[in-house]
């Protein structure tokens, strides 16, 4: 079964001034690093406020080999769902996956 999350996309950081992409697009760009454990690009779209969080994953994460984080990118694809804007600088992102 598909689990919904809802990620906020303004403590990630997904909208600024000069960024065109939308929030469908960053938020899967950021899911997808975050899964593939790629935290830099993770860190590059998102802000300060997020960059503890993304720091302890990959503490905590690093010890896996590159072929076991291979593997478990492999089984993983983060669909969105549905992107509701709460304000100026907020959007939730429903997102699940497979």
């Amino acid at each position: 079964m598909k689990k919904i999350f809802v990620l906020i996309a303004a403590v990630l950081g997904l909208i600024s001034c000069k960024n065109t992409n939308s929030p469908d697009i960053t938020a899967t760009k950021f899911l997808n690093s975050m899964y593939a454990m790629d935290y830099e690009t993770a860190k590059s779209i998102s802000t300060k406020n997020t960059w503890n969080i993304i720091n302890i994953l990959a503490q905590k994460t690093k010890h896996i080999t590159a072929e076991e984080k291979s593997e478990l990118i492999g089984r993983l694809k983060v669909t969105i769902t549905e992107t509701v804007p709460e304000s100026d600088s907020t959007v939730l992102v429903y997102y699940t996956t497979d």
